[in-house]
């Protein structure tokens, strides 16, 4: 939107600017005593209320659509009362050109054909009425037939500006459906990148905890291990206990074998 406010205070500038050439072309014919003060007045009265309105528009809504069909309509509605009122207006197809530079400014078709078709209209029956009684069939002809083609070479020129917008609309949608798909790809490369982030860290988990269990069990491995030992040699240790017991009560029964005989004897 910043290119249609830029665009409007543009539009509002070239109002401006016309409705200064407006009145000072008055002001030369009312010094030169070719107009009275009247359409002065008439014409400073419809600038001003022309660049306020235009102005006021903008202040409230600064992309606001109205602000181009207020500057051309009150240049238009300026430059007819003076083409009709006085013989001092500017040159018509100077203000033509500044209304479809407002429209082209917009690109906007409507406000172009309006521009020509109504300041041709104009021209024609404004012309046709002060010239009536001048005025031949083949100058009428003649007049005619350039109007014509001015209105068809700007129309040539409406559809060539269209086509060139569309071709530039369907350019930047190509350029735009590229530019999706380059994120859609990085999107999914992104979610493929974090899915086996993921996965990594689920697997150093379990690597981490494999490690541990293995811990576990190499440590219980070691105490069988050494409770095994621990068997062998307290079994080693009763045999030898059993061992010293057996020789304790063999020497026993030779004492008393010993003496049962030495009782015996007596």
């Amino acid at each position: 939107m910043e290119l249609v406010k830029r665009a409007n205070r543009q539009s509002i500038l070239l109002v401006l600017i016309m409705h200064l050439l407006f009145v000072i072309n008055c002001i030369a014919g009312y010094t030169g005593g070719k107009i009275t003060l009247t359409p002065l007045i008439v014409s400073a009265a419809l600038g001003i209320a022309n660049c306020v309105g235009s102005f006021l528009i903008y202040r409230a809504n600064e992309d606001s659509r109205l602000v181009r069909y207020t500057a051309a309509a009150g240049i238009y509605l300026n430059h007819l009362f003076l083409m009709i009122t006085t013989e001092i207006s500017l040159v018509d197809f100077l203000v033509l050109a500044v209304l479809l530079i407002i429209a082209f400014m917009f690109s906007d078709k409507t406000l172009a054909k309006s521009v020509v078709i109504f300041a041709a209209s104009a021209y024609a029956i404004v012309a046709a009425i002060k010239k009536a009684g001048g005025l031949s069939l083949p100058d009428i002809f003649l007049f005619l037939l350039a109007l014509a083609g001015f209105i068809w070479a700007v129309f040539g020129s409406l559809r060539v500006c269209e086509g060139m917008a569309m071709a530039e609309e369907a350019e930047s949608d190509k350029k735009a459906g590229g530019f999706k798909h380059v994120g859609s790809m990085a999107n999914y490369i992104y979610e493929k990148v974090t899915q086996l982030e993921g996965e990594t860290v689920i697997l150093r988990k379990g690597s981490h905890e494999f490690r541990q269990s293995l811990g576990e069990v190499t440590k219980a491995i070691e105490d069988i291990a050494a409770g095994s030992l621990s068997v062998v040699f307290d079994t080693e240790k009763i045999a030898a206990h059993i061992s010293e017991l057996e020789r304790t009560l063999s020497q026993n029964q030779e004492h008393i074998r010993c003496v049962r005989k030495t009782w015996t004897g007596s």
